[in-house]
């Protein structure tokens, strides 16, 4: 469990989804250290959701810190990843990575794989129409086969609300807005944060520091990001 690269301390280790580039970074200044997108997973049992404001691109947003424990008995490791920005409200991949959490049984490991898909391409049925980064998030199965967890946004479904378009009052211009996006963040926040809490009673004890179901059918969740790592070159 733990941490696990393709090529291959302290009582928390911290980590961060750049979600615009599909991977994980951690430590910061000269220290910081970024991990190829699509080569890396981080694998434990979650037991302790958190969420504190941040600033992203000089934005106000929201983070959430997720705690999760390696039952082979290596640090405990936060992987924190952006779920609200002032400017673009509820983000669509941090609500999705809390809606597979959601789902998932929270008393088993997981796996949290950041990847980056570039436009034009091709995996099955799914053609990206531009690059950007994406979470794998898969639990084992029966048979020990780490499968794609489909989002459960809190009862309401496995998809979240479609986006609109509104014209702006008095011109010609129109917004995108996420209807109800932000109603559904909260809520699983809230759900998840009483659900932890309930099954590790002893989170305020173990915490001492702050960092500064399987579905059918191909989606982009379902692709595996080394696959994707091995079919480009990156420099």
């Amino acid at each position: 469990m733990g941490i696990k690269t393709g090529n291959g301390g302290g009582n928390v280790q911290f980590f961060t989804i750049n979600q615009k580039l599909g991977c994980f970074t951690s430590g910061s200044g000269p220290n910081k250290q970024t991990y190829e997108a699509g080569r890396t997973a981080i694998e434990g049992i979650p037991y302790r959701l958190a969420i504190q404001e941040d600033s992203f691109e000089e934005q106000k947003s929201l983070r959430a810190n997720l705690y999760m424990k390696d039952p082979d008995g290596g640090p405990n490791m936060c992987v924190a990843f952006t779920i609200y920005t002032e400017a673009n409200e509820a983000s669509s991949q941090g609500v999705q990575l809390l809606a597979r959490l959601f789902a998932a049984d929270t008393t088993r490991p997981v796996s949290i794989k950041p990847w980056f898909a570039e436009a034009g391409l091709k995996l099955g049925n799914i053609t990206f129409d531009r690059e950007g980064g994406h979470i794998s998030f898969k639990q084992q199965d029966q048979t020990g086969a780490w499968v794609t967890v489909q989002p459960d946004f809190a009862g309401r479904g496995a998809e979240l609300p479609p986006m609109e378009e509104r014209k702006i009052e008095g011109t010609n211009k129109t917004v995108k807005v996420k209807p109800g996006w932000t109603e559904i963040m909260e809520d699983l926040v809230g759900k998840l944060t009483a659900r932890l809490e309930a099954e590790n009673p002893r989170n305020g004890q173990a915490q001492q520091q702050q960092p500064g179901g399987a579905g059918t059918g191909m989606t982009e969740a379902d692709i595996d990001p080394t696959e994707i790592a091995g079919m480009r070159a990156r420099a």
